[in-house]
């Protein structure tokens, strides 16, 4: 996973708002991510 700052170290994945198999459009988001800031 990209950092989401420049002193991120984790980040959890806390809902994916995709299913597999569902379409997915450029930009779209595909799960909520929970970092430690």
């Amino acid at each position: 996973m990209p950092a989401l700052s420049s002193t991120m170290t984790e980040g959890k994945i806390v809902e994916w708002l995709k299913k597999p198999g569902d379409k997915v459009e450029r930009g779209e988001s595909v799960l909520v991510v929970e970092s430690d800031k």
